[in-house]
């Protein structure tokens, strides 16, 4: 049985993204990225490290790309594979992939771990450093609920020329959205699909250097508060600290430092924690 889940939010640290839920039908992971602007950068490889939490401590994971970004003149259009070059390094329950410093680590990455019928995928989202504009709150996914719409933002980073909006959806770029050529763009809820790829590119430069920004949407099958994958008539427990209601099985997926039935257990964690492997989840 394969589970998705809320790949990437923004807790403390633009690179710290959304942790496993608590509940038993799922591979435990958290994936985090000390470079989310680094992808290009001479100072040192772009890398996303998968933390595995019990019971899931020696779990097998497995790193790639989802889907083609599609993105004409991009260096990595079609690619669907890690970038030439990169290697992996395990240091207990912390594994982490290390995507070299070519642009080409620029782009929509995840982590899936499986253990006996179960696979967990959780995304992260790394950006080049030659970015022309970057989210205007810092967070790379929204998470939103059945029926509603959602306005996604973004702010200068770097100079050329004005926004373009354009949505990859399962590896095919639409470039005709409308109102696509401003810093804010609204996404009714009639076209709002789980997993859509929102990338912004800037209008006077090309894509030879990978400057694209992105923000991945989540879409919960139900409406706000609401669980159970056949019929949503189940009630949501509050989750706590930033944590979502799971509309498959009504359990609370924690951000990181958090875990329990509520994501009560726990405090925010620093950076520093993380590398350190002092991750309890």
């Amino acid at each position: 049985m394969a589970r998705r889940y809320y790949g990437i939010f923004r807790y403390n640290h633009p690179g710290a993204n959304w942790c496993s839920p608590t509940g038993g039908d799922t591979v435990h992971l958290t994936v985090v990225t000390p470079t989310p602007y680094g992808a290009g950068s001479s100072q040192s490889s772009a890398s996303i490290s998968c933390f595995r939490s019990n019971p899931d401590n020696d779990v097998t994971l497995n790193f790639s790309r989802p889907f083609q970004i599609g993105l004409p003149g991009s260096t990595i259009q079609t690619s669907t594979t890690l970038p030439t070059g990169s290697s992996q390094s395990v240091n207990g329950r912390i594994v982490t992939q290390n995507l070299t410093t070519s642009n080409d680590a620029t782009g929509l990455f995840y982590c899936e771990g499986s253990n006996s019928d179960l696979t967990t995928r959780v995304y992260s989202i790394i950006h080049s450093v030659n970015r022309r504009f970057e989210p205007v709150d810092g967070l790379v996914t929204k998470t939103i609920n059945k029926g509603e719409n959602v306005t996604l933002s973004v702010i200068k980073a770097n100079s050329g020329g004005f926004p373009l909006w354009r949505r990859t959806r399962n590896g095919t770029v639409n470039a005709n959205l409308t109102n696509s050529n401003q810093a804010s763009f609204t996404v009714p809820s009639t076209d709002a699909d789980d997993g859509d790829l929102y990338t912004v590119i800037g209008s006077a430069v090309t894509l030879t250097d990978n400057h694209f920004s992105m923000i991945r949407l989540i879409v919960r099958d139900c409406d706000a508060g609401k669980w159970n994958l056949t019929d949503c008539e189940g009630v949501c427990d509050l989750c706590y600290n930033g944590g979502v209601c799971d509309d498959e099985t009504g359990d609370c997926i924690c951000p990181p430092g958090f875990s329990g039935p509520n994501c009560l257990t726990g405090k925010l964690i620093a950076w520093s924690v993380c590398l350190s492997g002092g991750l309890s989840v």
